[in-house]
């Protein structure tokens, strides 16, 4: 095998490793802090920079990956997580407005 194949291999699974990591993650089948404990060999690796606040963007590529895979299922878990996290950010959005006009 090509170092080329090999280097692209090694990326591809380092992808799945991040992608399985930030499902995990995202639906709460394992903390952040379990998770860096629990890391072998292979590193506590996610797609995404901001580990404890990832964007709908980084939710949107997890979810794609696994819609790639066909593994809908996973999907349709990861849509409902982040509808809810929408959801989440409109009541704070709210309830925040109502606060500041109290005084």
């Amino acid at each position: 095998m090509s170092k080329e194949m090999n280097q692209y291999q090694n990326d591809l699974e380092m992808l799945d490793v991040s992608m399985h990591n930030a499902y995990r993650v995202l639906t709460n089948k394992i903390s952040i802090k379990r998770l860096i404990n629990s890391s072998d060999d292979q590193g506590m690796w996610l797609p995404y920079a901001d580990i404890f606040n990832p964007s709908n963007k980084d939710i949107d590529s997890v979810i794609e990956y696994y819609c790639d895979l066909e593994e809908y299922e996973k999907c349709a878990e990861l849509v409902k997580i982040k509808e809810y996290r929408k959801t989440q950010a409109k009541i704070n959005r709210i309830n925040n407005s109502k606060l500041g006009g109290i005084r």
